[in-house]
């Protein structure tokens, strides 16, 4: 079982969830890009607990079974728009 899955913030979902967001692309499944920003989503703009959003993943997963590629940026961490790390 999960740690702090009786939890209601439940903030091991939204770890998580950034993680799969930030990989997304490559090797990483189509679903877990989706599921993380969806996650990221509803805590950061709806303020959904943690639990709330894996109550809604369940609820994502049983509706689909092709999930879209997401484009990933084609750059290093620290660059701006440019290239450059001076941001």
């Amino acid at each position: 079982m999960t740690a702090g899955i009786y939890d209601e913030e439940f903030i091991h979902q939204t770890v998580i969830d950034t993680y799969e967001a930030q990989h997304g692309g490559g090797k990483t499944k189509n679903i877990s890009a989706v599921f993380g920003l969806v996650g990221l989503y509803l805590v950061l703009e709806k303020n959904f607990s943690g639990k709330q959003v894996q109550k809604v993943h369940l609820l994502q997963a049983g509706k689909n079974k092709i999930w879209p590629r997401l484009k990933t940026a084609n750059y290093k961490m620290g660059e701006n728009h440019r290239g450059r790390g001076d941001c």
